[in-house]
C-alpha cells in the first residue's frame, strides 16, 4: 500500500489508530502489509455484522484475525464468526464476560443472547459517558480502586457517577 493512502485512510489517536471508514476492502488492503495480522474494530450493528464480516473474510487472508470492540453489540460479533472481543465490562465483571463467551463457544446463541439482554443499562452507560469513565467508577463501588481516568480524559459528574451507581447497583455483574 502507498505511503499516501495509508496516511489519508488512518489517523493517530491517543490509544492507537483510527481507520476512516473501516471497509472491509480497507481491511483487506492493511491485512497484505508486512506486520499486520489483525484489526480491532468496534462491533457494528447487529443488522450490518454478518454481511461486514463476509466482506472482511473474503477481503483477508485466513490466518487474518477478526477482532471487536463495542460491548454493547460483541455478542452478535462473536456469534456471526468474529474471533474476539475486546471487551471493556470483562476487565471488571470476568465471569460475565466469560459466560457470554462461553455460550458463543459452545454455539448456543440464545444463551449468549440472554446473557447480553440484562447488559443494556450498561451499554446505555457506555455510549454516553464513554466505557473507561464508567469502568472508573465500577472499579471504585467494587472496592478495587479510588482513581480518576487520566487527562484529558475527565471524570463524571456527581450526577452521571449516581447514575452509574445505580445502574450497577441493579445488575448481576461478576
Amino acid at each position: 500500500m502507498r505511503e499516501q493512502e495509508l496516511q489519508s485512510s488512518v489517523r493517530a489517536t491517543g490509544r492507537g489508530f483510527r481507520c476512516n471508514g473501516r471497509t472491509p476492502a480497507l481491511v483487506g488492503r492493511l491485512a497484505r502489509e508486512a506486520g499486520v495480522i489483525a484489526v480491532k474494530r468496534p462491533a457494528p450493528g447487529s443488522a450490518e455484522i454478518g454481511a461486514h464480516l463476509a466482506g472482511v473474510r473474503d477481503s483477508v487472508p485466513d490466518e487474518f484475525f477478526r477482532r471487536y470492540s463495542g460491548d454493547w453489540n460483541a455478542v452478535e460479533a462473536l456469534l456471526a464468526g468474529g474471533d474476539a472481543w475486546y471487551s471493556v465490562m470483562g476487565g471488571l465483571f470476568p465471569e460475565t464476560a466469560m459466560a457470554i463467551v462461553r455460550a458463543v463457544r459452545d454455539e448456543n446463541a440464545a444463551t449468549a443472547r440472554a446473557l447480553d439482554a440484562g447488559l443494556p443499562p450498561l451499554w446505555s452507560l457506555f455510549r454516553e459517558f464513554l466505557s473507561p469513565r464508567v469502568m472508573y467508577i465500577c472499579a471504585e463501588v467494587r472496592g478495587l480502586c479510588r482513581t480518576q481516568p487520566p487527562r484529558p480524559i475527565l471524570p463524571l459528574t456527581s450526577s452521571a457517577r449516581e447514575r452509574v451507581v445505580d445502574t450497577l447497583r441493579s445488575l448481576d455483574l461478576h
